[in-house]
């Protein structure tokens, strides 16, 4: 913006209105809405994708869905996800397994990683902390403690 051109407009009163469109504010065709955060869900389960989708597309995420680790691999191939939500058992192989693959990758790393299982194992909470994981959520679970945790993983 030429320096006259902001002198005029400091120089003038608050209530003073400019009409000529070349010193209006940018910020009028700048968009003010915000990308949805984007979480994959690896899930086997087809109740539970489907419960899970629906919870979180509730609250404005968009959802990447996987229903095995091959399925989420080509998922991160394509992009990256704000967060993952991943089960443990899955059809060919372990969410935990991913996790340590995600967390030695440079361009994955850092991704926050929610597990979410049925396992009752007395290790697990450690094991998911090992495999890269932050947080461990046994099945079942309650929708709001998820979307608290998912919320505070993103920030």
């Amino acid at each position: 913006m030429p320096k006259t051109e902001l002198k005029e407009r400091t120089n003038r009163g608050e209530n003073d209105v400019d009409s000529r469109p070349d010193v209006q504010p940018e910020l009028r065709s700048q968009s003010t809405t915000a990308r949805q955060p984007r979480v994959l869900l690896l899930e086997d389960d087809d109740v539970q994708m489907r419960l899970l989708t629906m919870h979180l597309e509730s609250f404005e995420f968009q959802i990447l869905e996987a229903n095995t680790i091959a399925q989420a691999r080509q998922i991160l191939h394509e992009q990256i996800p704000d967060l993952a939500i991943f089960d443990v058992y899955l059809p060919d192989g372990s969410g935990l397994d991913l996790c340590k693959e995600i967390d030695c990758n440079p361009r994955l790393a850092g991704m926050p990683i929610i597990v979410l299982s049925t396992e009752t194992e007395s290790g697990i909470i450690r094991k998911t902390r090992a495999s890269g994981g932050i947080y461990f959520v046994g099945k079942p679970y309650d929708p709001n403690v998820l979307l608290l945790l998912v919320r505070q993983a993103l920030q």
